[in-house]
């Protein structure tokens, strides 16, 4: 059954891969080589906050396959017993290529650590089941930050509080790696569409539209990050450069994330924007090109939705 159930599941992604215009064997070979080379990338910088971001990636990848909706879904089709297994077998799979290239690094701890991680997380899922409506700073419209938030502010409580330890211990690059939390979570805001109908509502047009929804994006970041950058400059004002570009490209990776949604609008993000992502984040002057290339694409996607 779980055999039959993950050949499915390969099935699946080879063929959303082929509808994205990819060869499944280029696609996995791709990944392999934009994987490689961002992690040699990250682990040649030698700065210490950049592996919590390493073992971070793989867990927030989990988290998406820990929807209570999919989870509910397993749970029918399985039994307990099971569907405990298929969950961990999926989050060790995720965190096959980290963990391999931890242990070619000779970071056995970090390698083994990861692991469990994985494992426990298997346990928790991406939405809180509070019978309470969480408060958030943020107006309904647009909704993206509203519902985002409520469903990851622990990831800020977390954030904030790795700051507040940062400067009880000195460590200024775990208070960056607080920022670069604060900053890379709202992006995942903008990973799923909604539906067509709350896009068609505005009486603007494209271009207008998309100014709306990246300015009022902007300063919700700026709402969410403002504390972390507050506390970080004061007591290491003379890192600010560095907490100033931190801050420009968390900006510009969120205007990405957005145009990008708009650009595929109403389908999903394929894996070719994946890789452009991934590869803005390796080479940040890429965003030069691709945040006005998805605008464009943008404008166009939505011009028979909008004025």
């Amino acid at each position: 059954m779980i055999r039959y159930y993950f050949h499915l599941q390969y099935q699946l992604i080879n063929r959303r891969l082929k509808a994205s215009g990819f060869h499944p064997f280029i696609a996995y070979l791709l990944l392999f080589v934009v994987f490689t080379v961002f992690s040699i990338i990250l682990f040649s910088l030698k700065t210490t906050f950049l592996q919590y971001i390493y073992l971070l990636l793989p867990l927030y990848i989990s988290f998406s396959y820990a929807e209570p909706g999919r989870n509910d879904f397993l749970k029918i089709c399985f039994r307990d017993k099971t569907y405990k297994l298929i969950r961990i077998i999926e989050n060790l799979i995720v965190a096959m290529p980290f963990v391999v290239f931890l242990l070619c690094k000779q970071l056995f701890l970090m390698a083994i650590l990861l692991t469990v991680f994985m494992i426990i997380s298997v346990a928790i899922t991406t939405r809180t089941r509070f019978s309470f409506v969480i408060p958030t700073p943020f107006a309904k419209n647009p909704f993206e930050f509203t519902i985002g938030f409520r469903n990851t502010f622990y990831l800020f409580a977390f954030a904030y509080g790795l700051v507040i330890i940062a400067l009880v211990v000195d460590n200024f690059n775990l208070g960056v790696f607080a920022l670069i939390l604060t900053l890379s979570v709202p992006c995942s805001f903008y990973v799923k569409p909604e539906n067509p109908y709350y896009v068609w509502q505005y009486n603007l047009s494209p271009t207008r539209f998309l100014f709306y929804k990246m300015k009022t994006a902007l300063i919700y970041l700026s709402v969410l990050s403002f504390p972390v950058i507050l506390v970080l400059s004061f007591f290491y004002i003379e890192n600010a450069v560095i907490l100033l570009l931190c801050f420009l490209l968390g900006y510009a990776l969120l205007m990405l994330f957005l145009l990008i949604k708009y650009a595929v609008f109403p389908d999903e993000a394929s894996i070719l924007e994946g890789v452009v992502i991934v590869s803005c984040f390796i080479f940040p002057p890429l965003l030069l090109v691709m945040i006005p290339y998805y605008f464009n694409r943008s404008v166009k996607q939505l011009q028979t939705l909008l004025l």
